[in-house]
């Protein structure tokens, strides 16, 4: 069986993410439902990457990454609702994907805020 479209961007995501980034595979789930850390959101993340909380012990969610097929246009419409589902789950980092255009955003006091590329996934034991 042959993949799907936005199945490969996923997968050229997760790659890039445990390569590049530096996420330890076990702290990446992919489709996970978002109604497990927020009851009223019935969507599923395409990637979500988790750090261990600063205080407390736990998990909490570092990215949220959606991945549209290839030549999906990641207009505003696109984003938005990406950093909607961020928001009620507050993941500090958001990316959207086509695969050629990825764009990255992080939670500030105010809202998410592009930036030019994503950080090093946190060093746990910094």
């Amino acid at each position: 069986m042959q993949a799907l479209p936005e199945e490969r961007v996923r997968r050229q995501l997760v790659d890039w993410l445990i390569g590049e980034v530096g996420v330890p595979a076990r702290l990446l789930a992919v489709e996970y439902p978002l109604s497990a850390l927020d009851p009223r959101c019935r969507k599923r993340a395409d990637v979500v990457v988790w750090r261990p909380a600063e205080t407390g012990g736990g998990l909490t969610p570092w990215l949220l990454a959606e991945c549209k097929a290839p030549g999906v246009k990641l207009g505003e419409e696109v984003t938005d609702q990406v950093r909607g589902y961020a928001a009620r789950i507050r993941a500090e980092y958001v990316l959207v994907t086509n695969g050629a255009d990825t764009r990255i955003f992080r939670l500030t006091q105010k809202a998410y805020e592009a930036l030019g590329g994503m950080p090093p996934y946190p060093d746990p034991a910094a």
